[in-house]
């Protein structure tokens, strides 16, 4: 097969992605199909986009998969930060992920999260994958994901 990713060990052939997308990026060890927009939308504008191709803005459950995602954005991405499904509760008192699960995996940036109830969206910093707060409606490349198809 043609060889696609060699990222945090992982090799994947074509025939072997279970994903519906042909550009998308197939995490085996967490069951995901990534894909990468360079299109730079808002937040909403992305995670509607993402749910129109039956996913939703990534969330990184975990050190591993934050760091798969990190080393696939630098490359795709080289100099922009991006979205990842991230907001301040609609409450304003903690972080959770687009499907309302709280955010217990953290990988912040030195000095954040701060105070400002203006930035309310995670994006991560292309540069070391870092979490960064921004204003929603800032016009960033992004990342969705969708559940992989095993059978």
């Amino acid at each position: 097969g043609i060889l696609l990713v060699i990222a945090c060990g992982v090799i994947v052939t074509a025939r072997e992605i279970p994903c519906h997308i042909d550009e998308d990026v197939y995490g085996e060890k967490f069951s995901k199909c990534f894909h990468f927009f360079d299109e730079k939308l808002s937040f909403n504008k992305a995670e509607q986009l993402c749910q129109n191709l039956a996913g939703s803005l990534v969330s990184l459950r975990n050190k591993a998969e934050g760091q798969f995602v990190y080393w696939l954005a630098y490359e795709k991405f080289k100099s922009t930060d991006y979205w990842i499904g991230g907001r301040k509760s609609e409450s304003g008192d903690h972080w959770q992920w687009n499907d309302g699960v709280n955010i217990t995996y953290t990988d912040w940036a030195s000095g954040f999260p701060t105070q400002r109830s203006s930035l309310v969206c995670i994006a991560a910093r292309v540069e070391d994958g870092k979490w960064i707060e921004a204003p929603c409606d800032d016009a960033k490349t992004f990342i969705c994901q969708s559940a992989a198809d095993n059978g």
